[in-house]
This record gives structure tokens, C-alpha cells and sequence, in this order.
């Protein structure tokens, strides 16, 4: 017999029916040692940890050693990441096992399992390295901050490497907003009838260089900006036309998915790993926990077959997206491992976030929207108290939808100029062309007078 130990025991019916007989699939349940619960665990200068089974462990360390007694050779298949390499560390002292067999897989299909079975590979000492630093340092940060901060609160709360530096952030952005210094300033919009439709489009007074500076940002004067909305025409100065493109975002790693399940789905994070969590034990997605930005390249046939299915153009060549410094890009994206299955899950949250997994992920590597973009720069027809004003509108078409015929986005984009560019449908104009106004808006904005700084 040979035993294959996990870590859920969610996995155990999946992969029994991958791997068939001849094989005993058990779970470790996640972690069996740690340090120790009423005590440090680590000290200074060595930091050597010590461990000991935990409550739970000591159960299933026995179990699992009766199993290992029958076994012919043992395969740890703990979770491809620091924390899983660390479980199969733990579990490799724990078993007093000679010659296990580290295997990883980033879904589970039975073709990534048995390709794993074909690749053994030793422990990561490196990754279990890695992951005891971090548990380490979680305590010393733990046993030394959470008693003074119970003293400090009259309440039993406990602090972290997470929660620590979290909550430094926060007392910096609180003093921050108390010592907010708001600024009343003042703009103006202008705006003119679509003469193709019932619409309308606009222009918005540009204060700078002549009225604003760096020095000096923002326009107080509420009487003169009254009377800049008040122009009745403007005359052409330039007028400026062409094209943008706007590609897809990433599939999602796991930060993404987390802020994507919350704005779209109204999962908080907790409940989002949850149902990925389902959703990977059930075999429907690759691992979920990754930074790595970019589908694999194994999955382009897969999208290709969709987009053509759905008539969608695909990108000649795979495109690639940046992952963030520091990144650890071993497994691929969060995708489909079934591609060609548009809905999957037992509850309706995972059925909704295996959905926004799978669009993401196919509108990837669709080709871009494309804009007719146009700029307009405009000057009132007749001065504003002696001085001349001039305006600017800025809009766009959609002249070609591209990945945005499969999904328009999951408010996870970063901000861009590009991919937020108002429609406002700017007539085809030229030089020295009139316009009159339609009405005119005075604009009332808040500013902050200077940046603040605030020590913590």
C-alpha cells in the first residue's frame, strides 16, 4: 500500500478516486506541531523553537503512524506553499519517516496529481525555513505586546506580526484625519447640447497655470468662479483626436480575488479563502493561495477553445502581467482546472466566486477594448473680469468592446486615466468653431491645505 498524506480532509474523496487502489489517502488536518501553548517556545540569541504536539496532533499522529506501519512508502502531499512544506516537515519528525516523498500539485485533476507522482522531490528546507521565521517571530511579537496591550484595553486581546504594524497604520491614519485641514475651493463646467442626440457633453475650466500654482493649488475665489460658469460661448482652440486601448486586468492571485469577492460578491476575506478553499478541494480551481499574476501556459488552448466557442478574439501571443516585488511566483494564477465548465460549487457563494474566477481568467488573454478618444481645449468668447478663461473636455467611444464583450471588470483595477476616461460624446470640431452654452455649473470642492505628517 502506498499513503498519501494531505492536509483536509476535504480532499480525501477526490483523490481516492484519482489514485484508485493500491493507495490509502489520510489527512494531517492541517498542522500537528507548534510551539508550545503557555510558554515562549524561543529564545534569544539561538532562536532554536520548541515544539510539541498540539491537542488535536496527538490523535492524529497515532492514527497516522499505524498507517505508515502498513505502508510500503509514504508521499507527503501537503499544500504547494511555506505553510504545507512546513506541515510536511513537521509531520516527516513527527512519523520518523526515513525517505518520504514531497509531492505538490496546484489542482486537483488526475492528470497534475499523477504528473506530480512522476516528480518527487525532497523537502524544501528553505520553505520550512521560511515559515518557522515568520511563526517565530508571530510569538515573540505576541508574548511580548499582547500582555501590555490586555493591561491597556481592560480586555483579553491578543497581537501579532500582522496586527501590530496593522494597528500602527491605523493610529497614523486616525491622527491624520483628526488634524485634516479642509479647504473650500471653487471650479466651474460648462456644458453643450449633442447636437446627433438629446444629450449633452462638457468642458471644465482649467485654473492652472493662470489662476493656481504649486505654491498656491487651489481657486478661492467663489464670485470670480461664479462668473466663469456664467459664459454663454466659447470659441475652438485646438482640437485633438485618437485612439486608446485598455487591456484586461490579471487573474486574480489571492489579494485580488479577496477585494473582488468583496465589491462584487459581498464576501468578506475569511469567507472568500473559505469557498476557494471548497472550491480546490472539489477540484474546480488551482490552488488558491499565489501571488503569481499569469495563467499558465498549458491553460492558452484551453481559452482559445472558449473564445472561439463565444466569438471572442484572443491574443496572438500569451500575455504576461507584472507580479509585485517579492513576489513568490511557483503556481500559476487562480483558474479553472476545467475550463470548459461554466459553473461549479455547492453553495451559492462558491458557485458566484468560481464564476468571477473563471471570467477573470478568460478575459486575461482576450485582446484589448479600443476608444475613440477626444480632447477639446476651448476659450470663452468674451473675458471674465478682464482676463480670458479656457476650458478643457475630454471623452471617449468605445469603438471595439475586446475582452469587455465577456466582463466589464470587478472594481479591482487600479485606477488609471485610461480605464476611467468619462464617455461625454465631444462633437468632431476644429479651430476657431463656436459654441454656445448650454448652462453652466459652479463647481464647490474640498481640498487639503498641506500634506500632514503625523509621528505615531
Amino acid at each position: 500500500m502506498k499513503l498519501m498524506i494531505i492536509e483536509s480532509p476535504g480532499k480525501i474523496e477526490k483523490l481516492t478516486a484519482i489514485l484508485g487502489d493500491g493507495w490509502k489517502i489520510a489527512a494531517s488536518v492541517g498542522h500537528v506541531r507548534d510551539l508550545p501553548q503557555n510558554d515562549m517556545g524561543v529564545q534569544a540569541p539561538e532562536f532554536v523553537p520548541s515544539y510539541e504536539l498540539t491537542d488535536r496532533g496527538v490523535g492524529v499522529v497515532a492514527k497516522l503512524k499505524q498507517l505508515v506501519k502498513e505502508a510500503d512508502s509514504v508521499y507527503l502531499a501537503t499544500d504547494p506553499d511555506r505553510e504545507g512544506e512546513s506541515i510536511s516537515w513537521h509531520l516527516q519528525q513527527c512519523l520518523n519517516l526515513k525517505n518520504p516523498f514531497r509531492v505538490t500539485f496546484n489542482e486537483i485533476t488526475s492528470n497534475a496529481v499523477k504528473n506530480a507522482l512522476t516528480s518527487p522531490r525532497t523537502i524544501d528546507a528553505n520553505l520550512v525555513a521560511a515559515q518557522e521565521a515568520r511563526r517565530i517571530l508571530d510569538r515573540l511579537v505576541g508574548y511580548m505586546v499582547s500582555p501590555e496591550l490586555s493591561n491597556q484595553t481592560g480586555q483579553r486581546l491578543s497581537a501579532g506580526r500582522v496586527q501590530s504594524p496593522a494597528v500602527w497604520l491605523v493610529v497614523v491614519r486616525e491622527r491624520e484625519i483628526r488634524a485634516f485641514k479642509v479647504t473650500n475651493h471653487f471650479g466651474a463646467m460648462l456644458y453643450f447640447a449633442d447636437a446627433k442626440t438629446s444629450g449633452e457633453w462638457s468642458a471644465e475650466w482649467m485654473t492652472k497655470p493662470d489662476f493656481v500654482n504649486e505654491d498656491n493649488p487651489y481657486f478661492m475665489d467663489k464670485d470670480f468662479a461664479s462668473s466663469v460658469a456664467g459664459v454663454s460661448g466659447v470659441v475652438v482652440k485646438s482640437f485633438d483626436e485618437g485612439e486608446a486601448k485598455r487591456s484586461p486586468p490579471p487573474p486574480f492571485t489571492t489579494s485580488t480575488m479577496q477585494q473582488a469577492a468583496s465589491v462584487a460578491l459581498n464576501l468578506n476575506p475569511k469567507a472568500a479563502m473559505d469557498a476557494a478553499q471548497k472550491l480546490y478541494e472539489q477540484g474546480h480551481i488551482t490552488y488558491h493561495r499565489t501571488d503569481n499574476p499569469n495563467v499558465s501556459e498549458d491553460s492558452l488552448d484551453d481559452i482559445r477553445a472558449i473564445a472561439e466557442k463565444l466569438g471572442l478574439d484572443m491574443v496572438e501571443k500569451q500575455r504576461m502581467f507584472k507580479a509585485p516585488a517579492g513576489a513568490q511566483v511557483g503556481h500559476p494564477a487562480i483558474t479553472p482546472t476545467h475550463w470548459e465548465v461554466e459553473g461549479a460549487g455547492e453553495t451559492p457563494e462558491q458557485q458566484a466566486l468560481y464564476k468571477l474566477i473563471r471570467l477573470r481568467a478568460i478575459a486575461c488573454q482576450l485582446t484589448d477594448a479600443r476608444y475613440a478618444v477626444r480632447t477639446v481645449r476651448l476659450t470663452s468668447d468674451s473675458s471674465v473680469n478682464g482676463k480670458t478663461v479656457e476650458f478643457e473636455g475630454r471623452g471617449r467611444t468605445l469603438i471595439y468592446s475586446g475582452w469587455l464583450k465577456l466582463v466589464a471588470g470587478d472594481q479591482t483595477e487600479d485606477d488609471t486615466e485610461e480605464g476611467n476616461e468619462p464617455s461625454n460624446p465631444i462633437p468632431s470640431c476644429k479651430a476657431g468653431d463656436h459654441f454656445n452654452v448650454l448652462r453652466g455649473k459652479l463647481l464647490e470642492k474640498k481640498g487639503i491645505r498641506k500634506k500632514l505628517w503625523v509621528d505615531a
